[in-house]
């Protein structure tokens, strides 16, 4: 899904449940979040470096969200 998807459907950062606090348990929220930045990783931002022109900037960007995953899911993408 993405990024204008979410705005579009309201499950954005922009959606009212994620204002109101402790609407949400905080540990669900973290989950939510790394789950969409796996996602975003697996299926955006890894295979567009191969399009991206030599460009290590973006590359290293890219490292250094993945260094904060878990190795197993680093393998998985």
């Amino acid at each position: 899904m993405s990024a204008l998807e979410l705005v579009d459907s309201g499950d954005g950062p922009l959606n009212g449940e994620l204002l109101i606090p402790g609407n949400r348990v905080p540990r669900l929220h973290l989950r939510e979040a790394r789950s969409r930045v796996e996602e975003a990783l697996g299926a955006c931002l890894l295979p567009s470096l191969q399009l991206v022109p030599a460009n290590p900037a973006v590359g290293q960007e890219i490292w250094e969200v993945m260094n904060l995953l878990p190795y197993e899911v680093g393998l998985s993408l």
